[in-house]
């Protein structure tokens, strides 16, 4: 949601404006910011992944279907990033509403204790977050998945984070218009 925030701020600068007024679309220049800070995430995440392999041992399965998994759930946090920056007013309550949605998403999700442990309406709902599918794809992947196995998952969070980004798009051309 950090990076989401760099939009708000470039509107309070006076940038954004600016871009908005040039021939280049609306959605051009959301996917362009937002496409900075997801590689900034899976440069981050690819790092962690490298690391805690390296350092500790950590398996988080099948590389290929971690490398896929690492950029799609990337992808969505940014798309929720976006959504939050298109709708906010200032970057501070970007800041707010990010990390009350970072929270509530990863006690929805089973972040915080067993997936398996939460009542089954709760893991329905929490199949709204990144988080959500992420629990579930990286425990398959790391039960023996491999890509083949979880590309159902992988389209369902794909769709998730392309529902996040027409919100957010929708709510970055209501700003400017």
């Amino acid at each position: 949601t950090a990076g989401g925030r760099t939009l708000l701020a470039e509107r309070e600068g006076g940038t954004l404006p600016r871009l908005l007024v040039s021939p280049t679309p609306a959605i051009t220049i959301l996917v362009g910011k937002m496409a900075g800070v997801a590689l900034t995430g899976i440069l981050q995440v690819m790092i962690l992944w490298g690391a805690s392999s390296l350092l500790i041992g950590a398996y988080w399965g099948e590389p290929l279907g971690v490398a896929v998994t690492i950029l799609a759930l990337v992808l969505a946090a940014t798309g929720v990033g976006a959504l939050i920056a298109a709708w906010a007013k200032t970057p501070q309550q970007a800041g707010a509403i990010g990390t009350a949605v970072t929270l509530v998403a990863a006690a929805l999700s089973g972040s915080f204790f067993p997936r398996m442990n939460l009542p089954t309406w709760v893991q329905k709902i929490s199949l709204l977050t990144p988080n959500g599918w992420g629990i579930e794809l990286f425990a398959d992947l790391q039960a023996g998945d491999v890509l083949a196995d979880v590309l159902p998952l992988l389209g369902g969070l794909l769709l998730l984070t392309l529902a996040y980004y027409v919100v957010a798009l929708i709510g970055f051309r209501r700003q400017f218009e």
